[in-house]
């Protein structure tokens, strides 16, 4: 398996090999900015529904708050 793939990896031009490099960089690249949506996303919306409830809700009545 691996003899096949060095054997391909041999066979690339130059402009072939840097396109697959890029490629493996873009895709590691994406991961980490979905990974990092995925972890940030939750939180803003969170926040956002606080900040909603709080001034819709709270300060047109604050003795909620009391």
């Amino acid at each position: 398996m691996v003899e096949k793939i060095n054997g391909y990896w041999q066979e690339l031009t130059d402009d072939n090999r840097l396109l697959v490099k890029q490629l493996g960089i873009a895709s590691v690249a994406l991961y980490v900015v979905f990974q990092f949506v995925g972890f940030l996303l939750p939180i803003a919306i969170t926040g956002y529904a606080g900040y909603w409830v709080y001034k819709n809700v709270l300060t047109e009545n604050p003795r909620v708050m009391k």
